[in-house]
């Protein structure tokens, strides 16, 4: 690991500890972050039947990386998860990621503080990040975070509490802590806010859709040995003895 990329671990690190999240500017390069544009409209467009405007799916692809292409890419994309590796393990693998589209003059499903982990639960569980897109600013729908609000235990939440906007330009990581108070504000731009968020979770962990049904192998395959252990793909509990005994070269049981 390289000194810059220990910088921005040990930053990430302490930054999640005192604060609940933590900013890395200029991660994602731009050819990235424009196909990924692309593809989020692409992934949006082809659940809109399932999930049309005003559905509070809509603007959420339910797993990314089923579109394949840039999103795999992004799975194979090593500065972005050496921080969240360094934290979780090596071995530690995706929940979910999906897209965020927020409309203008939309706030979103989720305009109240929510968490996306239970406050009581253990450090080191797992860990969430939003890839930027477009700029976040404070009229378009940028993110508000309860500074510190992941050590505050089960408390209610109170949604009259001002947080800390986010803002940032395309290719910006925001690594926060899944516990911590968040929300989205409401976009009075008259542009789409787009944004990649993803969460991370240790291997034992329970990925929020079935992967091995979502996501073809060999499609998986040529972005890398990290991006298929990253999907989860490999890492899903074996269905049959054949199975098991093809597997186990890959890995040990």
């Amino acid at each position: 690991m390289t000194t810059a990329v220990s910088d921005l671990c040990q930053h990430v690190a302490d930054e999640l500890d005192e604060r609940g999240f933590a900013v890395a500017r200029g991660l994602v390069p731009p050819p990235l972050v424009a196909s990924l544009i692309d593809a989020s409209d692409k992934a949006v467009a082809a659940e809109a039947n399932h999930f049309p405007p005003g559905d509070p799916q809509h603007g959420r692809a339910l797993f990314a990386p089923a579109y394949g292409g840039p999103f795999l890419e992004l799975c194979a994309f090593d500065p972005l998860f050496e921080p969240i590796e360094h934290l979780l393990g090596a071995d530690s693998i995706l929940y979910s990621m999906t897209t965020s589209i927020l409309e203008p003059g939309s706030a979103g499903p989720i305009f109240k503080y929510h968490v996306d982990l239970a406050p009581d639960r253990p450090d080191g569980l797992a860990l969430s990040a939003l890839v930027l897109l477009d700029p976040f600013s404070t009229t378009n729908g940028a993110t508000e975070i309860l500074t510190g609000s992941h050590r505050w235990g089960d408390v209610p939440l109170d949604d009259s509490l001002s947080g800390d906007l986010l803002t940032g330009e395309p290719g910006d990581a925001c690594y926060f802590d899944p516990r911590v108070r968040h929300r989205t504000t409401l976009n009075t731009s008259q542009q789409p806010r787009r944004a990649v968020p993803l969460q991370v979770v240790r291997p034992w962990m329970k990925q929020r859709v079935d992967v091995k049904q979502m996501l073809d192998e060999d499609a998986v395959a040529p972005y890398g040995p990290n991006a298929l252990r990253r999907s989860g793909i490999t890492s899903t509990p074996v269905s049959s003895v054949e199975e098991f005994v093809a597997r186990r070269s890959a890995r040990p049981w």
